[in-house]
């Protein structure tokens, strides 16, 4: 009931050929005050834990923050693969992973 708060996961599933994709959209991670927004932050690190491949989508767009560095390291040695969003406004980060834009609906062969 707190307009602007996600809480709740998002799952859908996907096939690509032969291969049953079960989808997972979460909080975002970050520091909040906020009680409930924690909830949902709480939430995403233990889905994490629970993942076979772990995406993790970073704002190419502005320097990362302390989050972000933390994320890295906590998916560190997991099966994931980092995302690099809004290539479309230029990149300012030195980190390795696949460039995109949702906005322009691109991704880096």
């Amino acid at each position: 009931d707190i307009a602007g708060t996600t809480r709740d996961v998002v799952e859908g599933s996907i096939r690509l050929n032969d291969i049953v994709l079960n989808m997972i959209d979460t909080a975002g991670i970050r520091e909040t005050e906020d009680e409930i927004e924690h909830m949902g932050v709480k939430k995403s690190l233990s889905l994490i834990d629970q993942a076979d491949l772990v995406l993790v989508v970073l704002d190419g767009s502005r320097p990362l923050e302390v989050e972000d560095k933390e994320l890295l390291e906590r998916t560190e040695g997991l099966n994931r693969i980092v995302l690099i969003n809004k290539s479309d406004k230029g990149c300012v980060i030195d980190t390795e992973g696949i460039h995109i834009s949702a906005k322009e609906n691109h991704i880096d062969e």
